[in-house]
């Protein structure tokens, strides 16, 4: 059980919204932290721009036969380092999670990004840290239903799951098609939407759901990054790409999703994930999914039905969801075994070890940015690259898939490397005391024969590995 205080500390995290921070470079001696520098924000739009413009580089080297391998591989570098602006947002993530003040509100940001997962295709790593850092780092401030409103309608998603692809059978696009584009629906984000997303399996919807759902989602987005992509846009009156509905491309008509009829328009997606987002089975299951991800690998009825009880009772407001989450989670007889990510970021934070590169160290060419300072190198090496080709499942909630001996070794090489390299700020006793580590993991440190030694197997136990 966890003292008041530290449950009262864990809340005014969730509550901060926080400035983001960083370190500009491991260089300078002082590794002081600093805000996040504006000059590595991107919005929307730039992101877009900058998807666009390095597709059209990428293909016009593809084709270039004029000049050598070699050639191709140094130009190639200097288009990564103009236009790769996701690194930096990898590099936030990281250093936010470890030097920020909200660290509670960046699990459940986490959280969050793996609930709604989107995954590295087709141009979506450009626009991912919008969705995560914009959407979803504001959106669990307010309601379940409009953070799920604004995460299905983005960009990234949109084309994660292919729905820029789908076009209404009856749209006046279709009607107007002379068999110069393959014209049709596309029925992946209608059933992630149900099956992952919302409601889940339990609700027993059907595949005439999931195919009047994919009606309803047809007209929404287009192909970002596509040459002709700022036409399309200026030409359907569109000047907000989080707001991409292309009334030629959509379904006219009404639509059944679950015995309920959606009326004809773009208001019908909002009135469809209003009411999924307000079903039991929702309720329910993303009620079980935070206990499971924060409490225990077998969450008790009591803690499913305190965490529901919040949900109804403020009609899926996030901040009180997220509070009954912790209030259930500090009274855990037995700590949950997190994520390796966060395991590794949590370490990082305990100790203020300097575990990632700044952000003017991005480009160096020597070992500091070849080395093990890389997010993207590091998220890989865990398992848990938010930016990779994945499953729309995300990545798995259960402690059993992530303490196999392949990844138990992998905890020890990280740990390693934070104590020798990382430069961490707290002795072994001094990190020890302030996990509250038990007198049999005590005993076990004690064994260590060097400092180094009692870092790792530290790092290692339950008390660190269990750390909410």
């Amino acid at each position: 059980t966890i003292p008041n205080d530290h449950i009262e500390h864990a809340l005014a995290q969730l509550k901060h919204d926080a400035t983001y921070v960083g370190l500009r470079s491991l260089r300078d001696g002082r590794s002081v932290i600093e805000p996040w520098p504006i000059s590595r924000t991107y919005s929307l739009e730039e992101r877009i721009k900058c998807a666009r413009s390095y597709r059209k580089k990428d293909e016009e080297l593809q084709e270039n036969t004029s000049i050598s391998e070699l050639e191709k591989l140094m130009l190639e570098k200097e288009y990564q380092k103009k236009f790769y602006i996701f690194r930096y947002d990898q590099l936030s993530l990281m250093h936010q999670a470890i030097y920020g003040s909200d660290g509670v509100r960046q699990r459940f940001i986490q959280f969050w990004m793996n609930h709604f997962t989107v995954g590295d295709t087709n141009g979506t790593r450009f626009y991912m840290g919008h969705l995560y850092k914009d959407i979803i780092g504001r959106g669990i401030d307010g309601h379940f239903s409009e953070l799920t409103y604004d995460v299905i309608r983005h960009p990234a998603m949109l084309t994660y799951l292919d729905n820029v692809y789908s076009i209404g059978e009856k749209s006046k696009e279709a009607r107007e098609n002379n068999g110069d584009s393959e014209i049709g629906l596309n029925d992946n984000l209608a059933r992630e939407l149900l099956e992952l997303h919302t409601v889940s399996p339990s609700a027993k919807y059907t595949e005439m759901d999931i195919h009047n759902a994919a009606k309803i989602l047809a007209g929404w987005g287009q192909i970002f990054n596509h040459p002709n992509s700022y036409r399309w846009f200026r030409e359907a009156g569109i000047s907000d790409f989080n707001d991409a509905y292309f009334h030629r491309r959509a379904e006219p008509g009404e639509k059944v999703v679950m015995e309920r009829t959606y009326p004809t328009g773009k208001k019908s997606l909002r009135l469809l994930i209003d009411d999924l987002s307000t079903s039991v089975f929702t309720i329910e299951f993303i009620s079980y999914k935070l206990c499971l991800h924060f409490i225990s690998d077998e969450p008790s009825h009591e803690d499913v039905n305190y965490v529901a009880n919040a949900w109804r009772a403020s009609h899926g407001y996030l901040p009180d969801v997220h509070k009954a989450v912790i209030e259930r989670s500090a009274n855990a007889d037995v700590p949950k075994v997190q994520w390796p990510l966060t395991w590794l970021l949590t370490l990082a934070r305990i100790t203020q070890a300097r575990l990632f590169y700044g952000w003017e160290d991005m480009y160096d060419d020597d070992d500091l940015s070849k080395g093990e300072y890389k997010p993207r190198k590091i998220m890989e090496e865990l398992g848990q690259n938010f930016w990779a080709r994945r499953q729309p499942d995300g990545f798995s909630l259960n402690s059993i898939d992530w303490i196999s001996p392949e990844h138990m070794e992998r905890r020890i090489r990280f740990s390693t490397m934070i104590t020798k390299h990382c430069k961490p700020q707290l002795h072994p006793e001094e990190l020890a005391s302030r996990v509250g580590a038990s007198s049999e993991t005590l005993e076990l440190i004690s064994k260590g024969r060097s400092i180094h030694d009692q870092f790792i197997l530290l790092a290692c136990s339950k008390e660190i590995m269990g750390t909410i």
